[in-house]
């Protein structure tokens, strides 16, 4: 019995590494990409291409075994902005996957609004 209590901290660590999602920022983010240590990311909640309105999405990826998760707030380009503040780090007026794979050349996109996903114009080349 020692032995399992004292295991049990370590066992907790891994699986809250392995399932458990950090917090990060939005230049967290931009960082990663930029260093080559993400080449993926998924969205949650963004607005689909031709929608009106705002929204806070999640943008979630991995470095190396953490896992992280984001906030941005998604506005359509006839929403004023008043009315679009929140409490994320950053706003991005229109299309959120083209603002990031233009921003971030060869980031895969995988966005939940629209079915599949949306590679950056050099997806394709190798890392």
């Amino acid at each position: 019995m020692h032995a399992f209590v004292d295991g049990t901290p370590r066992l907790v660590l891994g699986v809250a590494l392995l399932y458990g999602e950090r917090p990060a920022s939005m230049n967290d983010f931009d960082n990663a990409v930029a260093a080559g240590r993400v080449h993926e990311v998924s969205l949650a909640g963004d607005l689909p291409v031709g929608a009106s309105g705002s929204t806070t999405v999640e943008l979630h990826w991995r470095e190396g075994l953490i896992a992280r998760v984001s906030q941005v707030r998604q506005v359509s380009p006839d929403v004023q902005p008043s009315a679009a503040s929140t409490g994320t780090d950053r706003t991005v007026v229109g299309d959120l996957v083209a603002h990031l794979t233009t921003t971030h050349p060869g980031l895969l996109v995988i966005s939940r609004a629209a079915p599949g996903s949306r590679p950056g114009p050099d997806a394709a080349r190798d890392r």
